[in-house]
């Protein structure tokens, strides 16, 4: 989630968890919530924008899911297997908005860059590609694994980013992670 202090609205997105559907606009969304003390009526959460469709080079991924949400069949089999290496490496990480209200900003969790968007200080969604743009990617820190960006802060100018090692050496092999049950 992200506050922009300007308009008093609240931003929100999603990554990847097996078994919890992305929201309708899909891994690619951004979603706002305008309280009800900046519009005199009741507080209301919508659809602000899919970055996709306005920029198509902002992917964050979208895993073909095999599981039914919100049937509530208890018992009914529902494996996701296909979300299990996705999971933490799509959709959206942290969000943050500049101090002066004109970006928001994230972490595409796909392609691990950070991302500026622009939305001005009245926080409108972007309307074209150019208001949009990705920072190149992060150095790996990591010895023999992944850096994984997932937080996002701008302060003062400068914009910060923390992440993880993620202890995978072959993502298409999932027993090259770190056995973490031998980690002292």
């Amino acid at each position: 989630t992200a506050y922009h202090r300007h308009t008093d609205k609240l931003f929100y997105s999603a990554f990847g968890k097996r078994h919890a559907n992305w929201g309708p606009l899909g891994p690619n969304g951004i979603y706002v919530t305008t309280s009800a003390k900046s519009t005199s009526t009741t507080s209301n959460t919508t659809s602000f924008v899919n970055l996709n469709s306005i920029n198509p080079a902002f992917d964050a991924g979208n895993p073909t899911r095999n599981f039914n949400p919100g049937l509530g069949d208890k018992t009914q089999p529902n494996y996701d297997e296909n979300m299990f290496t996705k999971v933490g490496i799509t959709g959206m990480g942290d969000l943050d908005v500049s101090e002066d209200g004109k970006y928001l900003y994230t972490i595409n969790l796909n392609d691990r860059k950070a991302w500026r968007i622009e939305i001005g200080q009245n926080a409108i969604a972007p309307t074209s590609a150019s208001q949009i743009v990705a920072y190149t990617s992060f150095p790996n820190p990591c010895t023999n694994s992944t850096f994984r960006p997932f937080a996002i802060k701008s302060y003062k100018g400068e914009i910060y980013v923390g992440g993880v090692c993620d202890g995978v050496t072959d993502l298409s092999n999932p027993s090259s992670a770190v056995d973490r049950n031998n980690l002292k």
